[in-house]
């Protein structure tokens, strides 16, 4: 066994070790480059859920990283590397020519940022500035109602 092949072997033994992040949300199709889910988040203030629908792309390397059009926000699910398994990592996308530039030097500061992670995202941000407008589209057809209803019918609660 190679020793790019041993690496690639325990990684996956370790990664299946941890709480897989596709259980906290619901799949409801994709698109030729996306899969798209249903994500659901507790309010802070008011104790009610929100519902939209979330973006990764179909090639993900790591499947833990995530677009929101509604909220304009990327989410880095970075477990095992931190201690919370459903918390994700939330940024807001910015205006200005170097928010990428900004945001990645931020990023590679982290202990818990991978090459894989990285490249996951950098990827994703790509086809986010060319795909952006079709995917507020798509997610802007789904009611609230419509994504809880389907949410909690897969999820049974």
């Amino acid at each position: 066994m190679s020793v790019k092949e041993l690496f690639e072997k325990v990684e996956k033994e370790k990664l299946e070790t941890y709480p897989r992040i596709y259980d906290k949300f619901v799949k409801i199709g994709h698109t030729q480059r996306y899969n798209i889910y249903i994500e659901r988040e507790l309010s802070n203030d008011i104790d009610e859920y929100y519902y939209f629908l979330i973006f990764e792309l179909k090639d993900s390397y790591t499947g833990r990283v995530f677009f929101c059009p509604k909220y304009n926000t990327f989410s880095l699910y970075v477990y095992p590397n931190i201690k919370e398994a459903n918390i994700p990592y939330d940024f807001e996308m910015e205006g200005g020519s170097d928010f990428y530039f900004n945001r990645i030097k931020h990023l590679n500061r982290k202990n818990w940022m991978t090459k894989e992670l990285l490249n996951d995202l950098m990827e994703l941000m790509e086809s986010i500035k060319r795909d952006r407008k079709a995917l507020i589209e798509i997610s802007n057809k789904h009611s609230k109602k419509e994504l809880e209803e389907r949410y909690k019918g897969q999820k049974n609660d």
